[in-house]
């Protein structure tokens, strides 16, 4: 074998994706390996348990779960909610794979999380098309996973270049999921707005630092590249998997309540909740950090910056319920009285 042909292999076993086959017959899990190995280019391991394939879809890189409905103890359609519920495993595409795959079995799949669900016995040309298409899909997924990794330490980058702003994202965030949880937002949108309270300075990366670090007052033309930060920080975020969902929060962080705010001059509720939120938060951490141009607020006198501006900055319900954040966290910590 040639060096050309040695790279050619080497890049083909790289590139195989692993499958994890649950079923507790051992005839039905030889089929599976006789048909998947006739491909060269996957990896394969194997369970007969729900507990067992937990353990190894948790510890190892799985790509694709191949779920017989029908295990002893917990069955595939449990064990394929219970796959789905965990965060490591939520995102790997499940074929579960039913004695008959009528209706009712593919409606009871589907609702347990599966991807696809396959009778038996199942025909095998089929069977390759399913997982090649669903791997194929999975495959596109972890690069958009790579693609916000990269824009996220772009954003650490970013903000460690700034003496004034660094961990603003992080305090923004928590003010941030602090307010979403006290208005009753779900688990799922306070991880979104938190994510978003991440990247929403992203957009620092393409202004210069003598404008970020100016100690006097901006010029006209300085204030305009600035209020383009919001602009280019959703474009920088466009890629991202989560990007219909964050893009308007990091776009409208800075409109206000009265339409005075940029880039949109958004008004009232046409600026979306998330961004009302990181508005709030942002502001008053901005207010109560040093930056060039003006030393730290106190925490009282940012407060009544805030509620001097709600109705008009900012939402004022919101702004009510973010100082009722305030007044708790200060209460949690506040030094306990000695009898």
């Amino acid at each position: 074998m040639n060096t050309n042909e040695e790279m050619d292999a080497s890049a083909e076993r790289l590139t195989r994706h692993r499958i994890l086959i649950v079923d507790d017959e051992a005839m039905n899990r030889a089929l599976l390996e006789a048909i998947l190995l006739s491909q060269g280019k996957y990896q394969l391991a194997f369970a007969s348990l729900a507990e067992e394939a937990y353990r190894l879809a948790r510890n190892h890189e799985v790509d694709l779960i191949l779920l017989d409905t029908t295990l002893p103890g917990v069955d595939g359609y449990t064990a394929c909610r219970q796959l789905k519920l965990n965060r490591l495993t939520e995102r790997v595409p499940i074929i579960l794979l039913a004695d008959h795959a009528n209706s009712a079995d593919r409606s009871k799949g589907l609702q347990a999380g599966a991807e696809d669900v396959l009778g038996k016995p199942f025909h095998r040309t089929e069977l390759i098309l399913r997982v090649s298409s669903l791997l194929r899909i999975k495959s596109l997924h972890d690069q958009l996973d790579e693609v916000e990794n990269v824009i996220l330490a772009l954003s650490r980058v970013m903000e460690a270049r700034d003496q004034y702003t660094q961990a603003h994202t992080e305090r923004v965030a928590g003010y941030a999921v602090a307010l979403g949880e006290e208005i009753g937002l779900s688990e799922e949108d306070r991880r979104l707005l938190y994510r978003a309270a991440l990247l929403h300075d992203i957009g620092k990366v393409g202004i210069s630092e003598l404008i970020l670090n100016k100690p006097g007052a901006l010029t006209p033309e300085e204030t305009r590249i600035v209020r383009e930060q919001s602009v280019l920080s959703a474009e920088i975020c466009a890629p991202m998997r989560s990007t219909p969902q964050i893009l308007p929060i990091i776009r409208h962080i800075h409109e206000h309540i009265d339409g005075s705010g940029y880039p949109d001059h958004l008004v009232g509720d046409q600026i979306p909740l998330g961004a009302r939120i990181l508005g709030i938060a942002d502001a008053y951490d901005a207010m109560t950090s040093q930056r060039p141009y003006r030393p730290a607020l106190t925490p009282a006198k940012a407060r009544a910056l805030l509620s001097g501006g709600a109705g008009q900055q900012w939402d004022k319900k919101l702004v009510d319920r973010f100082l009722a954040v305030l007044n708790k966290q200060a209460e949690y910590s506040r030094p306990a009285m000695v009898a």
